[in-house]
């Protein structure tokens, strides 16, 4: 599995990676605490089986799930 972090931009719905492709939870949990103070409803994890999928997610903002 292949998880990626963004964050909202501004008010709009855009998303901006802020990590790289992270392929182990406890790699993205590390990165995750960097964000703790970062409003949840601003913050995104982006899950796929393949790395091509988490472009496709972000583009489209579907079957991301909030953290």
């Amino acid at each position: 599995m292949y998880y990626r972090v963004a964050t909202q931009v501004d008010a709009t719905q855009t998303w901006q990676w802020k990590s790289t492709v992270l392929s182990s939870l406890d790699t993205l949990f590390q990165f995750l605490r960097l964000f703790r103070a970062l409003p949840q409803d601003q913050l995104r994890v982006f899950t796929s089986s393949s790395q091509e999928g988490l472009a496709e997610q972000r583009e489209t903002g579907t079957d991301q799930s909030n953290v």
